[in-house]
């Protein structure tokens, strides 16, 4: 059984870590928190089971990410400021209506990513990258299995 400063640590390696910014501090997940809670203390992938969105796994398989691109990518800021949700209008199947054309890449995926939580920014050390770039990493335990997990059972890829 853990001790106090046990289950804290745990708590945060399992739901800490969404970031919102590079040089700031990070937050829990309150939907993984509450249902750790009202599970009596059981640590599992609560977020996930709320729902994975399909559109994130097919348009995985259509663009082909890889493990690698998801092993410590960097993104542009810029990508950031042009983020537009009618760029990822897919339907279920992973493609977007007939009269549309398909424009998603994968800096624009790592950014879906972070826009739906599966990804945050990473540490940015204040000798290291510009404010131009950011790394990316997945923000805990959580979401790092089960993303994983999706991609094994989408791609055929281990970590």
């Amino acid at each position: 059984m853990l001790d106090r400063d046990g289950i804290l640590s745990t708590l945060k390696r399992w739901y800490d870590g969404f970031r919102f910014s590079p040089r700031e501090e990070s937050v829990y997940n309150p939907v993984s928190i509450g249902a750790f809670f009202r599970s009596g203390g059981i640590f599992s992938n609560y977020w996930f089971e709320t729902g994975t969105p399909k559109v994130l796994t097919k348009t995985m398989q259509q663009i082909q990410i890889t493990l690698d691109d998801v092993r410590d990518p960097i993104i542009s800021r810029d990508t950031f400021s042009v983020f537009d949700i009618t760029e990822f209008a897919f339907s279920s199947d992973g493609m977007k209506n007939s009269n549309a054309k398909r424009i998603i890449g994968k800096q624009k995926f790592l950014q879906l990513l972070y826009q739906t939580g599966y990804m945050t920014l990473g540490d940015v050390p204040e000798d290291g990258l510009s404010d131009s770039y950011y790394p990316m990493r997945f923000p805990n335990k959580e979401v790092r299995d089960m993303m994983l997990e999706e991609m094994h059972n989408t791609n055929g890829e281990y970590y």
